[in-house]
């Protein structure tokens, strides 16, 4: 502009409020290319997943009960028959989006996957944005770090598997937005609670209940305007709606008979399907090591295992022994819940898991995930006030965005050459 050196000759401060705003528009614009750069890498990453996952029969299982209920009301399979059978493990609010493309009539096994794949990641990524948005991260270094910690996610041992429908992914991101929200809407975030057991995974009713403590103790209710025994009623409420529209679902459309079967059938399936709780498999911990499904792991993946699942348990002892990382007082009894839960679902699996199957840990992995971010925002968000650890922490990102997008491209075809089992798939067939 013509005025330009005048104004700056006459405002020496001018020159410096200039320069900061030339840098912070080079930021967001470095930050706004690593978001896209980490978010088109996924989505690749996902059509490629899509296309070459094989066949699993959870999948087909899963499916078959998502499309049945869109069309019949029912929760059901060929292969799991019944109202509603507490067997098929994975709930209707984790598997969902798979029934779409069936519903319309042309829909393939493929399509199924992306529907899955694409609603996980907007609400997944959506809960990280919204989080570090609350601590008070900028727009645009929100959704690049929600585009990275998305890409972390599959360093989860078979967090993949939310593409085979199964319901561990679903159950934890409803998990998360229930903890997001329950500090300040104890209702809406129990009901979130409560959808991520009662609609995703029974299997998340202990990380719930341990959440719940956060809203039940004392040294949450300090930063809350609500009395205690309010927030714990609309805690519990929230909790307790999905079960209860659930049970009124099947009632209404079926019979109070088949209500009470599947009261029956379901303490059944907690005792006997596969948990361990009534038939303790027979074997020393080193025999189950052994010769279950532990030897067929390797090694990174059983790294991986010990460190999400028993890792934030010495990452929160170590927060809260420190002083200037140590969190707020009403986040430290969930912390301290959700830790002690995860080290109890590794005792778990290791102790009385009949198989030790890696889908059934995931669970306490994804937690721990979830775990470990919150302990990392402890450390990261501080930091993100000085402008050089800024900078160094947008170009890292760029630059890690880039390396993924090369390795993405470099990993092979998007498809397959040959037309692929979830492409020919056009119907859920078990």
């Amino acid at each position: 502009m013509p005025g330009e050196p005048a104004r700056l000759a006459s405002d020496p401060t001018a020159g410096g409020a200039a320069t900061a705003r030339t840098a912070g528009r080079w930021l967001r614009g470095i930050l706004v290319a690593a978001a896209a750069l980490l978010t088109a890498a996924q989505g690749v990453r996902t059509v490629r997943l899509a296309d070459q996952l094989p066949s699993f029969v959870d999948e087909m299982v899963n499916t078959q009960a998502a499309v049945s209920f869109f069309r019949s009301g029912n929760y059901t399979s060929t292969t799991i028959p019944g109202v509603f059978p507490p067997a098929i493990s994975s709930g209707v609010l984790a598997t969902w989006p798979s029934a779409l493309p069936f519903l319309l009539g042309t829909g393939t096994l493929f399509e199924a996957r992306l529907c899955l794949g694409a609603w996980w990641w907007l609400t997944g990524t959506a809960l990280v944005f919204a989080f570090l948005r609350r601590r008070g991260v900028a727009p645009s270094l929100a959704a690049a770090l929600a585009g990275l910690v998305w890409a972390a996610l599959f360093l989860v041992p078979y967090t993949a598997g939310h593409l085979h429908n199964l319901g561990e992914l679903g159950g934890a991101i409803f998990l998360g937005w229930g903890a997001f929200l329950l500090p300040g809407r104890p209702f809406l975030g129990g009901l979130l609670l409560g959808a991520s057991v009662w609609g995703c995974k029974l299997i998340y009713l202990p990380a719930a209940l341990a959440l719940a403590v956060g809203v039940v103790l004392p040294a949450a209710n300090e930063a809350s305007a609500l009395p205690r025994r309010e927030r714990c009623l609309r805690l519990a409420a929230g909790l307790a709606v999905p079960l209860v529209a659930l049970l009124a679902w099947i009632t209404v459309g079926f019979s109070v008979q088949h209500t009470l079967a599947w009261c029956s059938q379901w303490l059944a399936f907690v005792l006997h399907g596969g948990s361990g709780v009534a038939d303790r498999p027979a074997g020393s911990l080193v025999e189950r090591l052994l010769t279950l499904e532990w030897p067929t792991y390797s090694t990174t993946f059983r790294v991986r295992l010990l460190a999400l699942t028993f890792g934030p348990a010495a990452g929160v002892a170590l927060v809260l022994a420190g002083t200037r990382l140590r969190p707020a007082p009403p986040l430290r009894p969930a912390l301290v819940a959700l830790a002690a839960t995860l080290c109890l679902h590794g005792a778990w699996y290791f102790l009385y898991s009949p198989f030790m199957y890696l889908h059934h840990m995931q669970p306490a992995m994804l937690v721990g995930f979830g775990l470990w971010g919150c302990l990392g925002a402890q450390v990261v968000v501080p930091l993100l006030r000085r402008r050089g650890a800024l900078r160094a922490l947008a170009l890292g990102l760029l630059l890690v965005a880039l390396g993924h997008a090369a390795a993405t491209v470099l990993a092979g075809p998007i498809l397959s050459a040959a037309p692929s089992y979830a492409r020919l798939s056009r119907e859920p067939r078990v």
